[in-house]
């Protein structure tokens, strides 16, 4: 490759990043994790069937400051009435009489954050080897 095209190769790159970060950072906005939740009341838990009912359904916590849209395994923590305490970032939530229920991380961000790097390792590497295997080439 000429050295004329590498500033754009280093700029597809860094948009790839970007768009795999961005990807795992709207991924976990739809989970209860990144946030602190201090002491509200749950007013429902309700769940809308988005295009394949079942797996990518809409769920959300309706507390009485806010509407917080997160992932099954969150809702199945929570219940209506419930006084419920959660540290940002952390994977505990507390709620009534200190009962305590541990957040799983979801499925989606393990498929959000791995398949990107197996496509490049998958699509980059054979590319990588036969470029270093030509210039070893007499």
């Amino acid at each position: 490759m000429s050295g004329s095209g590498k500033p754009a190769v280093w700029a597809m790159i860094m948009i790839a990043v970007l768009f795999w970060v961005a990807g795992i950072m709207i991924t976990l906005s739809r989970t209860i994790i990144p946030y602190g939740i201090e002491a509200e009341t749950v007013i429902t838990v309700r769940v809308r069937p988005e295009h394949q009912p079942g797996r990518d359904d809409l769920t959300q916590i309706l507390t009485d400051r806010r509407t917080l849209r997160v992932d099954p395994n969150a809702a199945a923590c929570v219940k209506a009435g419930d006084r419920v305490t959660k540290a940002a970032w952390s994977m505990i939530v507390t709620g009534p009489d200190g009962t305590t229920c541990t957040l799983a991380w979801p499925r989606q961000l393990r498929t959000v954050a791995l398949v990107p790097l197996l496509v490049a390792a998958g699509a980059f590497g054979p590319l990588l080897l036969v470029r270093r295997l030509l210039r070893r080439s007499p």
